[in-house]
């Protein structure tokens, strides 16, 4: 799939920072705007549990998530926190969104010089806790 260059906003890499960085927001969204030029912020929310995230996700449009996941080891080995993005595509959209939302991703992730945990979503049930901790807890994809 050839890679589709979009623009980059200018507030996506100060937001992501403030997730990633000084743990700000719990998570943020990016989403491509209306004219398919650009990628940008949609949503940064301070608080919220992974249900209320997930429950929060729009029905029928695309987003790139950034979700601070928190999460305890088994052992007693205290609590982890890591970034991971959800690339959220419900099955609603159309193959040119798709297509646009798959082919960017890379383009972000360069601007924000992320290259951990990725998370594909087509449907809310691709989002149980128990399986996103797995992926996280042993730093794969899902």
């Amino acid at each position: 799939m050839a890679e589709i260059n979009l623009e980059i906003d200018e507030e996506v890499l100060p937001q992501f920072h403030s997730l990633a960085m000084d743990r700000k927001y719990r998570y943020i969204t990016f989403k491509i705007n209306d004219d398919k030029s650009k990628v940008i912020p949609a949503e940064q929310v301070e608080e919220s549990t992974w249900e209320d995230f997930v429950l929060a996700l729009p029905k029928e449009e695309p987003r790139y998530c950034f979700y601070n996941f928190e999460y305890t080891l088994s052992g007693g080995e205290g609590k982890r926190e890591k970034v991971i993005l959800i690339n959220w595509v419900p099955p609603s959209l159309n193959i040119f969104g798709r297509t646009i939302y798959a082919s960017s991703k890379k383009t972000l992730l360069s601007a924000v010089n992320y290259g951990n945990i990725a998370i594909q979503a087509d449907d809310k049930g691709d989002l149980v806790y128990e399986e996103i901790l797995k992926a996280v807890s042993s730093g794969g994809t899902k």
